[in-house]
């Protein structure tokens, strides 16, 4: 199959951006023939490059007519659309703001898919959409890439907020840095250690990880205990227990989440359990990996 992927933009590493790297190469090495679109090209550009996927700034320019276009990004999505008059596609949606993320209707757009189920079902009620319309492919990790995993520690030494969104330097953050400062544990923040776009090589270090999305997974794919983080809030360790709701949610406090203070994570850190971090990292391992992904979208 002939496969056109687009995105707003192909230039710094981002979330949608790796999803285009990831399932364009997962797919490619399945068989497939896979291009890209975007009219910002930059380094993810380059990256596709060199994994021998062509990249192009005007769908006119693609190599091939594509049998199915994988739209992520409403103006690019259409652009290709209106660039392939006998194209069917489906549209990948990660979220709702900004604009740009807006989903479009469209007679050939044959599929939704949501990367968790309640973006899957907020496009059920806001396109007015069948059930057999939408389907949800959660958030995923490359265990390749991500081969580094730790025992977890007994007792937690070492933290890392992993997230570029949250800002340390806030009152929220002085909250954070004095619960963990309070139990003797050092929290670093991403641009704080090395290259943040390899967190393969560095996340293994550390014992407990704040973060969201697929960041989150990449750190519980790495043997650390993980607390969902967002810019104001975080919730409890994510465990066997309450792994699946916090999946729907792609691993993210909603917004109602409890305010983040310093006696809140405290709280959580006394229920840190090495055991219940091996647990999480083996069921990440095993049934929330790339190579599932690729395969459901293909099957789709």
């Amino acid at each position: 199959m002939k496969i056109l992927f687009t995105n707003n933009t192909l230039a710094s590493p981002a979330g949608s951006e790796l999803v285009v790297v990831e399932l364009a190469d997962a797919l490619r090495r399945r068989g497939h023939l896979v291009a890209a679109y975007s009219t910002n090209l930059g380094e993810v550009a380059d990256r596709l490059r060199g994994l021998s996927i062509p990249v192009i700034s005007d769908p006119l320019n693609s190599p091939f007519v594509p049998d199915l276009i994988h739209g992520q990004h409403h103006l690019d999505a259409m652009a290709a659309l209106c660039a392939f008059p006998g194209s069917p596609a489906i549209y990948h949606c990660h979220g709702f703001v900004p604009w740009l993320e807006t989903s479009p209707r469209h007679p050939r757009i044959h599929r939704y898919v949501g990367m968790c189920e309640m973006i899957s079902e907020r496009l059920r009620i806001e396109l007015a959409l069948p059930e057999s319309s939408v389907t949800t492919i959660p958030n995923w990790v490359d265990i390749d890439r991500f081969y580094r995993v730790r025992q977890p520690s007994e007792q937690p030494s070492k933290a890392l907020i992993y997230s570029r969104s949250f800002d340390p330097v806030t009152w929220h953050g002085n909250q954070l840095y004095k619960a963990f400062a309070s139990l003797g544990i050092q929290l670093d923040h991403f641009s704080c250690v090395a290259e943040d776009r390899s967190p393969e090589l560095y996340l293994a270090e550390y014992d407990i990880v704040l973060s969201s999305g697929r960041s989150a997974l990449e750190a519980m794919a790495s043997g650390c205990a993980v607390i969902p983080l967002s810019a104001v809030s975080c919730l409890g360790f994510v465990t066997c227990n309450n792994f699946d709701s916090f999946r729907r949610q792609n691993f993210s406090p909603r917004l109602q989440s409890p305010q983040l203070c310093a006696e809140h994570v405290r709280q959580i850190l006394w229920t840190y359990s090495s055991d219940e971090a091996r647990l999480v990292t083996e069921r990440v391992r095993s049934e929330c990996t790339l190579a599932i992904a690729a395969a459901t979208l293909e099957d789709g």
